[in-house]
């Protein structure tokens, strides 16, 4: 079975490619070659995302890809995202290009930063699950933050486990794991109307590709 055979970019969670390389079935530097050519085929071909400014070389991430690899094998995973791929924000702006990048599956998760709903509204647009750690907790050293007294980095991902694991980077030494019920109880579901919140043509050309892959998800979760 290939590698494109066993992952499923836009549906798979850190936790289901962390599973698939404790069982030594994929390799860190197998996933970073998958995850760049999805990036190279709908982020500015394709779909034309333009979610993602730049990756980092593929010479140096692949390295690093084979390093962490190694690393696993010989001493094992530093945390439950070692080895995955993971998004992170450009300096500023807006959260929409990590949200619409994990969605479209470049990354099955990213770390976005938010003063007033850059995290969490992109979030929802794009079916993810999100969390804005509290203003403040978070070491924001290197971004260009737009206040301390409100902006603060936070998860963006496909799972609430994920984003559990990745705040136990950000915020290490808090038991966030222990907020993870298993249950539906108390649960409220909301469906976005996508031809509502559409965005007009003139200022947002419209993708046969996405539209009809919106149409099919929709389709399936009638069905379900």
């Amino acid at each position: 079975m290939s590698l494109n055979q066993k992952v499923n970019l836009l549906a798979a969670t850190a936790r289901n490619l962390r599973r698939l390389l404790d069982a030594g079935e994929v390799t860190s530097a197998g996933l970073v070659q998958l995850h760049l050519a999805q990036i190279a085929a709908r982020n500015l071909a394709g779909m034309k995302l333009n979610a993602i400014i730049a990756t980092t070389p593929t010479e140096k991430v692949m390295e690093e890809a084979k390093a962490s690899g190694n690393e696993r094998r010989t001493s094992g995973p530093r945390s439950k995202l070692h080895g995955i791929p993971t998004i992170l924000k450009t300096p500023a702006g807006s959260s929409s290009g990590p949200a619409a990048a994990a969605a479209a599956g470049f990354a099955p998760l990213c770390i976005g930063t938010e003063a007033d709903v850059s995290i969490v509204q992109p979030a929802i647009r794009a079916a993810l699950y999100s969390m804005k750690c509290t203003a403040g907790a978070v070491n924001m050293a290197g971004t260009q933050s737009s206040g301390a007294a409100w902006d603060s980095a936070g998860p963006m991902a496909k799972s609430v486990e994920d984003c559990v694991d990745v705040m136990h980077i950000l915020l290490p030494g808090r038991n966030f794991r222990s907020s993870l019920k298993r249950s539906w109880q108390g649960i409220r579901i909301a469906l976005l109307n996508y031809e509502e919140w559409q965005w007009d043509d003139e200022t947002c050309a419209r993708a046969s590709e996405y539209d009809d892959q919106h149409e099919l998800s929709i389709g399936t979760n009638s069905g379900s």
